[in-house]
């Protein structure tokens, strides 16, 4: 029986558990060579069982498949790169809360197509991030969530709606009811500090917030070493800038940061150039009492 499977390891690090791991995953030659819990392409590791060559065990599972069903059926199981005719969301429509993560799920067609390369967008990043599937939300709102194929010829999309959370619709978050307010009333600090945060458990992670995503080191559940911040919708950069700058929609931050806190970085526009330096405290600009 073993020459009836297939054995691999999923490399989406950071991404999956099963990668993370290090995980041996084993499969019917029949069912799709990918990961049952991120759909990555998994990689092919030598059959545990059987004692042959991996040519060997291939040229065996052929023989049995064309003796079973037929040169037709033959075909369609050596086509691991048969280009995907068609792709559906299981669900068409999500809501989900600010705050909160949703993972959605596919189905490509026909089966035993390669899912390799699939390109995941969100068509506002302010309302909602998405990554390998797993959405996150991060203002009220309503986005369309998109999954192609690399070409782009064939495309699947999901309305998602983000909610409010009830603690905030009351006016209780942690900012006071600030949080989504004007640029004058949050910086990057107070956003990344009502912001969430999706831990990667290697002392990495990203923080999701309504002004901008921060990406890079974390410490005690916040932005701490180097990292990037980007920005969604203008926001003032630091409190602490005693000449109160602001970053605009597309613009971001590369540098270092503690306690969620910008300490040094480049200022970069949505075109990469260059906008300025950011120096805040003893080896920059003075802080503010």
């Amino acid at each position: 029986m073993s020459t009836t499977k297939r054995t691999g390891k999923c490399i989406n690090f950071g991404n999956c558990p099963k990668a993370d791991r290090n995980e041996m995953i084993e499969l019917d030659f029949t069912e799709d060579f990918v990961c049952p819990e991120c759909n990555s392409e998994l990689e092919e590791k030598a059959s545990t069982g059987g004692g042959g060559p991996k040519k060997g065990l291939i040229i065996g599972i052929i023989a049995a498949v064309v003796a079973l069903v037929g040169g037709l059926s033959a075909y369609f199981l050596l086509s691991s790169d048969t280009s995907i005719k068609e792709l559906t969301f299981s669900e068409s429509q999500v809501a989900v809360t600010v705050g909160d993560t949703r993972r959605l799920t596919y189905k490509v067609k026909p089966d035993g197509a390669s899912a390799k390369g699939l390109v995941w967008n969100s068509s506002d990043n302010a309302v909602a991030t998405v990554s390998e599937g797993t959405v996150t939300a991060v203002a009220a709102g309503e986005v369309r969530i998109s999954l192609s194929t690399p070409d782009g010829k064939v495309s699947a999309q999901c309305a998602v709606t983000v909610n409010q959370s009830e603690s905030r619709q009351s006016g209780g978050s942690e900012t006071g009811g600030n949080e989504t307010g004007s640029p004058e009333s949050s910086d990057i600090a107070a956003a990344l500090k009502a912001g969430h945060v999706t831990d990667n458990g290697n002392g990495t992670g990203t923080i999701s917030t309504p002004y901008g995503n921060y990406q890079g080191d974390l410490k005690d559940g916040k932005a701490n070493g180097n990292g990037t911040f980007q920005f969604f919708k203008t926001c003032r950069i630091s409190r602490r800038d005693d000449r109160q700058r602001e970053g605009a929609s597309g613009d971001y931050l590369i540098g270092q940061f503690e306690n969620n806190e910008v300490l040094q970085a480049k200022w970069y526009d949505k075109e990469k150039n260059q906008k300025g330096t950011i120096m805040i405290g003893s080896s920059g600009i003075p802080a503010k009492p």
